[in-house]
């Protein structure tokens, strides 16, 4: 009985293939072909399944940033979006990017029309005390977020806002347009109350920028918990200011495109006093 056992182990152990330094090394699988672009129709509607006016910001799935488009009677169309899966958020009109909190929805490859649904979020009314001038500025910004949403004043002095998250914290500044008179409130809370908004004589930034060889247009900014939250222009000799900026020491943000590649610095200035900021050797 030994004998036909030992036979069967034999053919077993022979039928397994071995591996020899001769054989050719396996490849890899070859990966797909990207998938085309698309369009895709987003319909934005409010809790009673109504046209809602917003805004609808996209971006590749697992990408940071993105792109907010416009609707017209509550329709947004996403002109030549990947053909990949990409994330959506419905946003109030006026927001440009999402804040925490804001529910995403993924469209799946090949998807070319969806709906989203528009969350209001909280709202407040603010009004602005002893408001003299049309307004230049009113922007809204989450402490996380990279940049502020855009708001308007009506002729009493009356902001109106909505879209806010429970549990954020919110910075807004105002800025009346001739006067450079303006306000800054920070740590702002939808599940509190407001306080009004008293306008004080603000200074402006001024200073250079070193600007790179091969440089794109350059942005300059004052940053507030580490957002875009009141900017300024540059000129092509890299001279810049900043209007009607709160007294105090700031953290002033300077950044460019260098060849396709995003190029930024920072320096600290008080309001009145000139600052340099280099961006030659940032990469």
């Amino acid at each position: 009985m030994g004998r036909p056992l030992f036979l069967l182990l034999l053919l077993v152990a022979c039928a397994r293939p071995v591996a020899s330094d001769g054989d050719p090394p396996r490849s890899d699988p070859t990966p797909p072909d990207p998938l085309p672009p698309r369009d895709v129709t987003v319909r934005l509607v409010d809790a009673e399944g109504r046209a809602a006016k917003g805004m609808v910001w996209w971006a590749p799935e697992g990408a940071e940033f993105g792109t907010a488009v416009g609707t017209r009677a509550g329709v947004a169309v996403l002109k030549q979006v990947p053909g990949e899966p990409i994330v959506l958020v419905a946003l109030p009109d006026g927001f440009v990017v999402p804040s925490e909190g804001w529910p995403r929805r993924l469209v799946p490859a090949g998807v070319a029309e969806t709906t989203l649904h528009l969350d209001a979020g909280a709202t407040r009314t603010l009004r602005v005390l002893d408001a003299r001038q049309r307004f230049g500025a009113v922007y809204l910004a989450a402490t996380t977020d990279l940049e502020p949403s855009h708001h308007g004043v009506e002729d009493d002095g009356t902001i109106h806002l909505e879209g806010l998250r429970p549990g954020v914290r919110y910075n807004l500044y105002v800025r009346e347009r001739e006067t450079g008179r303006c306000a800054l409130l920070r740590g702002l809370s939808a599940d509190e109350p407001w306080p009004e908004i008293e306008l004080a004589q603000g200074a402006p930034v001024t200073g250079r920028i070193l600007l790179p060889r091969g440089y794109d247009m350059c942005n300059v900014a004052v940053l507030v918990d580490g957002c875009v939250l009141m900017d300024g222009m540059v000129e092509e000799d890299g001279t810049f200011r900043i209007e009607a900026v709160p007294p105090g020491t700031w953290t002033i943000c300077a950044y460019t495109n260098v060849d396709g590649t995003y190029v930024a610095a920072t320096a600290e200035a008080r309001t009145g006093d000139p600052v340099a900021i280099d961006l030659r050797r940032k990469r």
